[in-house]
């Protein structure tokens, strides 16, 4: 099978939506999307309201088979199975709620659909507005939060890419960055995984959500959108000899809050893409999204991220 692109673009603007009537604010959870507030025995959900929540993240999961084949003997895990068959797409929205696949704790993979859905979800008009803010689930406050506690206690999962993307801001302009592991044709990203049942099919839908955590030095330097760099993002970052805590449902939840938070610089390597990507309707869906492009006025920051890289090596 030939080598395919998929990149799963989310975008969390900074405005609020409402699913149920509680008035009190609820606490800011920028970049998960979901913050929650009990008020008359009901529970509001509310996307960020700060402007600086305004986040863009793109990921790339166009491994093939062998290169997850790979992943899975560098990890001791059991290989998908050849019958499973691996949805490879160039240029995906999250918002069309792609298929990701993913790895549960008892060494089984599924196809989820990106972005979780609790399983208490009552209708489809809900599962359609609450999927649309759990495509990222915040490692600092998933075990409270009720639409990724149940995921959080007894879901995790891991999701295979190759690499994802985000964007630096210089001049007024987003220069997209592409980040991957040196080595590494493919590596994991925590996830959470739930099943809900549709309420009109009654069929069974498996969903997921990447687990965020802030950014390490290494991010930092890239992801300058938000002011304070404690604010900054990154995807968590799962290493191999980590995989069977993360899954492992007897892993106390102290040793998993360490994993999410170590945010290690494990031989990560970016360099800079064609703003085309950028842009949905420009955005190129072959394997040149990820081609290297040089713009002379971030040859400061390219140097500096060479020398993270060498650093921790």
């Amino acid at each position: 099978m030939g080598r395919r692109q998929y990149l799963l673009h989310t975008n969390f603007h900074g405005r609020r939506t409402e699913l149920s009537g509680a008035s009190t604010e609820a606490e800011c959870s920028t970049f998960c999307g979901l913050s929650t507030v009990c008020a008359s025995g009901r529970i509001s959900y509310t996307l960020c309201t700060r402007k600086s929540a305004e986040l863009c993240n793109l990921v790339s999961v166009g491994t093939n088979r062998k290169s997850i084949i790979d992943l899975a003997a560098a990890s001791h895990i059991p290989a998908p199975p050849d019958s499973l068959e691996l949805p490879f797409y160039y240029v995906a929205s999250a918002f069309d709620f792609p298929f990701l696949l993913v790895l549960r704790h008892n060494g089984e993979w599924d196809l989820a659909r990106w972005g979780l859905v609790p399983f208490w979800t009552k209708t489809l008009e809900q599962a359609t507005n609450i999927r649309r803010q759990t495509v990222n689930a915040r490692s600092e406050s998933m075990w409270q939060k009720p639409a990724f506690k149940e995921a959080a206690n007894g879901g995790r999962c891991l999701i295979p890419v190759d690499g994802f993307f985000e964007f630096h801001h210089h001049g007024g302009k987003a220069y997209p960055f592409y980040i991957h592991l040196e080595g590494h044709p493919a590596f994991f990203l925590a996830g959470l995984r739930q099943t809900w049942r549709n309420p009109e099919s009654l069929d069974p839908e498996v969903t997921c959500s990447i687990v965020t955590t802030s950014a390490n030095t290494f991010m930092t330097e890239i992801h300058n959108k938000l002011p304070q760099p404690s604010e900054r993002r990154m995807p968590v970052i799962v290493p191999a000899e980590q995989v069977h805590s993360w899954l492992s449902p007897a892993t106390p939840v102290e040793s998993l809050r360490a994993i999410v938070s170590s945010r290690p610089i494990p031989r990560l390597k970016a360099h800079a893409v064609n703003r085309a990507l950028n842009r949905a309707a420009t955005r190129s869906n072959d394997s040149t999204a990820q081609d290297p492009t040089f713009y002379p006025e971030l040859a400061e920051l390219a140097a500096r991220l060479s020398l993270l890289t060498e650093r921790y090596a």
